[in-house]
């Protein structure tokens, strides 16, 4: 691993958006690692990578609570393909993809200053309820994420608004989308 003291957690990369907007923002910049996790075989993120001026590594991995294989469901409307059963667009197909233990990860990682980005289409809730589990969401100093509420009939808003509430108790900054 690296011993770069500002990392991004891109989970989600697609096409490399909220990477896109960071930079564009300031809030990173050269001196970042950037690790982009996106499991959609159809999207080449080593070639998206390479469009920024940036150092980023690609995993091309499903965020998720265990390491394997998951069914990913490549949707209709392309930026919102998913981990099967975690959300509800139309699927246009189903693969095998592989899959990462997030919190696992996060616990690898060296001394840093973190800021994840996390818009894994349904999966966030059962990620970041491991991550409070393992103390690994201890490790993040920034967690962007958006809550897709219009998918989560087990996850009322209640529960994601409670699990924020804890994250942020917790001294972790917490900007989130409904």
């Amino acid at each position: 691993m690296s011993t770069h003291k500002r990392i991004l957690l891109d989970c989600g990369f697609y096409y490399g958006a909220a990477t896109r907007n960071l930079l564009r923002q300031g809030v990173i910049d050269k001196k970042w690692l950037i690790h982009a996790f996106e499991p959609n075989p159809e999207i080449d993120i080593k070639k998206v990578a390479e469009e920024f001026p940036l150092k980023i590594e690609t995993h091309q991995e499903a965020v998720w609570i265990k390491n394997g294989k998951v069914s990913f469901t490549i949707s209709i409307r392309d930026n919102a393909s998913h981990i099967k059963g975690t959300c509800g667009h139309c699927p246009k197909k189903t693969v095998k993809v592989t899959s990462i233990d997030f919190s696992s990860f996060v616990a690898k990682l060296p001394k840093a200053f973190i800021y994840c980005s996390m818009d894994i289409e349904g999966a966030e809730y059962k990620v970041l309820k491991k991550m409070i589990k393992d103390k690994t969401i201890d490790r993040i100093n920034v967690l962007e994420t958006e809550y897709h509420d219009r998918f989560m009939d087990k996850y009322p808003i209640e529960d994601w608004n409670k699990l924020k509430n804890d994250i942020r108790k917790r001294g972790i900054k917490v900007i989130s989308e409904e």
